[in-house]
């Protein structure tokens, strides 16, 4: 631990388990304030026990009123880490419309989200966030010959 992070605070979406969860006790580590966020509380709860100084809030980052009331409760970030993000399985041929309008919103449209209306509201005009990451994630299947 180098506390490369101390004095900042971070947000995170997609905090509850795999890459955000682990970004979330790496940033604790490095001494940032984290305010960890996941659409699961379960998954939240693990992760406050485990960790009683991380910072928790539901946050449903395909709803611009959840995004917004979290920012506005969080305050101002240094750091943001979008983590939050959907693949459907199978191949383009089989995603429905419906799993196709879902994968967007969430892996794109979520992040439009997050960066543009919560952490510009929040954030004075002269400390706006300086760190932003989105995770994004592709897989795919490959058919045999």
């Amino acid at each position: 631990m180098s506390g490369r992070l101390a004095g900042k605070s971070v947000l995170i979406t997609a905090a509850g388990q795999g890459i955000g969860r682990a970004t979330a006790l790496r940033f604790l580590a490095e001494g940032a304030t984290v305010w960890a966020t996941d659409i699961n509380p379960a998954a939240l709860d693990t992760l406050a026990a485990e960790k009683p100084s991380i910072h928790t809030r539901i946050l449903n980052v395909r709803d611009s009123a959840s995004v917004i009331a979290v920012a506005e409760q969080i305050g101002a970030i240094d750091v943001l880490f979008n983590c939050a993000g959907y693949v459907h399985q199978g191949t383009v041929l089989e995603c429905s419309e419906h799993d196709w309008d879902v994968s967007y919103d969430l892996n794109v449209t979520s992040m439009y989200r997050t960066a543009g209306k919560a952490a510009s509201s929040t954030c004075p005009r002269s400390r706006r966030v300086s760190r932003a990451r989105q995770i994004g994630q592709l897989t795919g299947r490959r058919r045999p010959p």
